[in-house]
């Protein structure tokens, strides 16, 4: 947009026509359209001369600085035939000067106040600029911008140009187009130039003046052309819609009102449509992909009874959380046998308040459910914002999962294997193939999930130990399947699987003293507490189950 502005804005010149300089294109093309019969034809000639001769040399002497060849040939042709007599308009005299020291006698407050709305504007507009051309000279040399050390330099730049009786500075489209043109590097380019043009100025005044203004336009509509990149344009289209909008709005924009404020809408619109973009982050389930090796969206695909995970992909701030919380409170009410959730944290690099507050409703909703929220690859700086603000003591340490055992961690310790083993035939995690499958399921057991552990009385193995030693050892049942139990249990145990233990329950004494054993203590905990409520007394549950017996390193028998 910058370079077809520049063109437009070059071509009075070109032709030699006596128009105002326009900061809108169309304004510009109209006036030009009006006035073309008056175009000048030797003015005309010599910068079309210009461009013709700027266009062979790129093409096969690029390595000659050819801006400044037609520069010294025009003036050159102009100041020995004497063009400028027969209308070719001419830079003309260069003052051979410096330009004085601000005169500090104006200075007073009242100036100063009744000047300060007027010159903030200025500079609000001049920062604008020059950002705006240091964004699309940025984005042609793929550089990186540095907007504060930017505005510093328009700051000691208009601050200097004051002391010396300058007008307000800012960036010149023309000039930064020039020097990226000819392959400027570094800022030492300005400063070269400004030498050269302050010798040019004391020594070669009087054959600068000669420039024909037609040949400084020609040049200046040469590089402002090659500004216009149609590769970029093109790749810009075919991403995404909203690059698309905020570009051809630009565009637009650019038509009927000056860069400046054309560039300051694409800015703006560009914050819309990353608001757009960030209030609605997706939220997707996810399930293990078939060689369990990636977790993907799969929405046809069956999915855990007991546990939801799902990504958040974006941050959780004000303007997103509403639409996160809705899309989990959607999810709850489509899995309502869930009791568990796994969010996935990796895209979401910032969280605030508001943010905080949606999870812990979230925890809070399905902690109610008789389940519990689990965090999966929290980065640091999420991780301290809630150390912070106490939701991680709030959720608790032992929630914040790593990526690699997550699933692990939850099929071991949080997961109902009751569930797992009698109930579900999903079998959606890498953990769960390798489930006994036992030949008959005792149907539904309606079991409350939410049951208190704390009511159920425990047994350490070291006490269970010396209890199966002494004079009236208690009875040992071993609830998981045959399979698990035959790869090492109590010695003294014997194997009721869970299914037909519920399925027949007048194989165990009321009043005997009995213990509960399975791999971790969840299924005999929930044998334990179901029995008690139907009359059975003297129930004990095995703390920490065989994983507790191994870890103590007693005896375990195996069958071969």
């Amino acid at each position: 947009g910058a370079g077809v502005l520049i063109a437009a804005n070059q071509l009075r010149h070109l032709l030699r026509l006596d128009l105002p300089s326009s900061a809108s294109l169309i304004t510009t093309l109209n006036d030009v359209a009006a006035y073309l019969p008056k175009t000048h034809g030797l003015s005309l000639l010599i910068g079309m001369g210009t461009v013709l001769f700027l266009l062979i040399q790129r093409r096969f002497f690029s390595k000659l600085p050819g801006a400044l060849l037609v520069m010294i040939i025009s003036a050159a042709l102009v100041g020995f035939i004497g063009l400028d007599d027969h209308g070719v308009k001419i830079i003309g005299e260069i003052p051979a000067s410096l330009p004085p020291l601000v005169d500090f006698s104006m200075w007073n407050f009242d100036l100063i106040f009744n000047l300060f709305s007027g010159a903030l504007a200025v500079s609000a507009i001049g920062l604008v600029q020059a950002i705006a051309i240091a964004r699309s000279i940025a984005a042609q040399s793929r550089e990186r911008l540095d907007s504060n050390q930017e505005f510093i330099g328009q700051g000691l730049a208009n601050i200097l140009s004051g002391l010396l009786s300058g007008y307000s500075v800012s960036g010149s489209i023309s000039r930064s187009a020039m020097n990226f043109e000819l392959r400027a590097r570094t800022p030492m380019a300005s400063v070269f130039s400004g030498i050269l043009v302050l010798i040019a100025m004391f020594l070669f005044a009087p054959y600068a003046a000669f420039v024909p203004r037609s040949a400084l336009a020609g040049v200046l509509i040469v590089v402002a052309l090659a500004m216009i990149d149609l590769g970029e344009i093109k790749r810009i289209l075919r991403g995404t819609r909203g690059d698309a909008v905020i570009m051809i709005t630009s565009f637009l924009g650019m038509l009927i009102m000056p860069l400046q404020f054309a560039v300051l809408l694409g800015i703006l619109l560009s914050f819309a449509v990353h608001m757009l973009r960030t209030s609605i982050p997706r939220v997707v389930s996810v399930l293990p992909s078939k060689g369990f090796h990636h977790f993907t969206h799969q929405p046809t695909r069956q999915s855990c009874p007991q546990l939801g995970i799902l990504d958040i992909m974006g941050d959780l701030y004000f303007g997103a959380v509403n639409h996160v919380a809705d899309a989990i409170q959607a999810h709850m009410e489509a899995h309502p046998t869930q009791r568990f959730l796994l969010l996935r944290m990796f895209s979401v690099n910032q969280i605030d308040i508001s943010g905080i507050h949606t999870l812990e409703a979230i925890v809070d909703a399905y902690r109610a459910r008789g389940g519990d929220v689990y965090l999966m690859r929290v980065h640091d700086p999420v991780i301290d914002r809630l150390k912070a603000t106490d939701f991680y003591n709030y959720l608790g340490e032992d929630h914040f999962l790593s990526y690699n055992s997550a699933i692990e961690y939850l099929f071991q310790h949080v997961l109902d294997p009751t569930i797992c083993i009698y109930e579900c035939e999903t079998r959606v995690f890498l953990e769960c193939q390798n489930l006994p499958r036992p030949e008959k399921y005792p149907g539904e057991i309606t079991i409350p999930l939410d049951m208190p552990r704390h009511e159920v009385a425990l047994i350490s193995p070291e006490d269970l130990w010396k209890e199966l030693h002494s004079a009236t050892p208690p009875k040992v049942i071993d609830v998981r399947e045959p399979r698990e139990f035959q790869q090492g249990h109590i010695p003294e145990a014997i194997s009721i699987p869970l299914s037909k233990l519920f399925l027949d329950i007048a194989q165990i004494s009321k009043d005997q003293p009995t213990i509960f054993v399975c791999r971790s203590g969840r299924r005999s905990t929930r044998a334990a507490y179901t029995l008690e409520h139907q009359g059975f007394n003297n129930l004990r549950v095995l703390k920490g189950g065989m994983v507790s017996w191994e870890t103590a390193g007693l005896l375990e028998a195996i069958d071969v």
